[in-house]
């Protein structure tokens, strides 16, 4: 384990307990401490093979006109032309978006729509393929994905990918160093596959560039942000009342990966898919 990974550790240890003191009573508070310590390192542990660091755009803004992109960090991510107002068209690349205000991101399966201090991060790192992963679910705001006619809410700690039917989770995965556990498969009309899944916050936030940003970040309101994401990882772990353990996916057979089809999105008036060369 380098010093740079330890340290990390530590920084997530540091700032889980401190939220941990202030949220919970002095005896209650010693046990919460130790126990949710130990699942923090315990999850942590599982991603120390190969160093895999997922690179995302932070995306603060929460308006994307075509004055408002040029200030917007888009070299990890792509910003197609419906980009307008609160709504950013993602076209490629991942991002982590962190508004101010209510806002929705469009890819090729439909919409994810994220209340104003949410922090979700977004991965599509080619056709074909959505992950969401929502870290914190701001100002009582849901985080949702709709898919034609289909309406996904997202609680803090789970994630969505979307695909098309032929393909299985250890395929598709954008982010197999990020641990999961109780995954869950759903076919929905014209042809696309949702899975869903808990997933270990503090392996997301060792494996995504901005969060590990986030997490050590000296500025307030990125440290009030920090708070709230580790917080919402102990209350998540401690409701979901489950033993099952964190894991990490299989790398796929060479051969088990298949052709995706790429430019299409749901046409919502009779949910099939179809070309259109605006939305990749």
């Amino acid at each position: 384990m380098t010093k740079f990974r330890q340290a990390n550790k530590q920084l997530i240890a540091l700032i889980l307990l401190s939220v941990l003191a202030i949220t919970c009573g002095p005896a209650q508070a010693a046990d919460n401490r130790i126990s949710s310590l130990i699942k923090v390192l315990n999850s942590s542990r599982l991603s120390l093979g190969t160093q895999e660091i997922i690179a995302a755009s932070l995306i603060r803004e929460s308006s994307f006109e075509s004055d408002q992109l040029d200030r917007i960090d888009l070299h990890h991510v792509a910003s197609g032309p419906l980009s307008q107002e609160n709504t950013f068209h993602l076209t490629s690349g991942n991002a982590l978006f962190t508004p101010k205000k209510d806002i929705a991101v469009i890819t090729a399966f439909g919409r994810v729509c994220i209340g104003s201090g949410s922090a979700v991060c977004i991965l599509k790192p080619e056709p074909g393929v959505v992950a969401v992963y929502n870290l914190h679910s701001g100002n009582g705001k849901k985080v949702s994905v709709e898919i034609g006619q289909q309406c996904l809410s997202l609680f803090p700690g789970v994630q969505a990918t979307i695909c098309y039917q032929v393909c299985d989770f250890e395929t598709v995965n954008p982010a197999k160093r990020i641990a999961y556990r109780n995954l869950q498969g759903k076919d929905l009309p014209a042809g696309i596959r949702v899975y869903s899944a808990e997933f270990s916050i503090p392996s997301a936030i060792e494996h995504i560039s901005p969060l590990r940003s986030i997490l050590s970040s000296n500025n307030k309101d990125d440290q009030k942000l920090a708070d709230l994401i580790l917080k919402d990882f102990v209350i998540a772990d401690q409701l979901a009342d489950t033993d099952v353990p964190y894991t990490v996916a299989q790398e796929p057979a060479p051969e088990a990966s298949p052709t995706i089809t790429a430019n299409v999105h749901i046409d919502e008036t009779n949910g099939q898919l179809v070309p259109n060369a605006l939305i990749q």
